[in-house]
């Protein structure tokens, strides 16, 4: 396995891992504010950057920030790396 591909394949897996972190945050978005439209955010790409969440989302969004990243990483390595590494 080439190294490209390998870091394609972690960030496909960071992909899962986040839109998996997404749905647990979800299940603790902060229901005291009853506008109606707070739980429907934390279902959008940016759900870690929203202050919708209780104390246990809070730390998922921490966590979800830094898969953002990393899977970010992970995708610029697997573009600007060729293929014959």
């Amino acid at each position: 396995m080439n190294l490209s591909l390998g870091a394609l394949a972690i960030a496909v897996t960071l992909n899962l891992a986040y839109a998996i972190l997404g749905i647990i945050a979800f299940t603790h978005a902060d229901r005291k504010n009853d506008s109606g439209l707070s739980p429907i955010l934390s279902l959008t790409l940016w759900w870690p950057f929203y202050d919708i969440y209780d104390e246990h989302g809070k730390r998922l969004c921490t966590a979800g920030r830094l898969t953002l990243l990393l899977t970010g990483a992970m995708y610029l390595i697997a573009w600007q790396i060729p293929d014959t590494w």
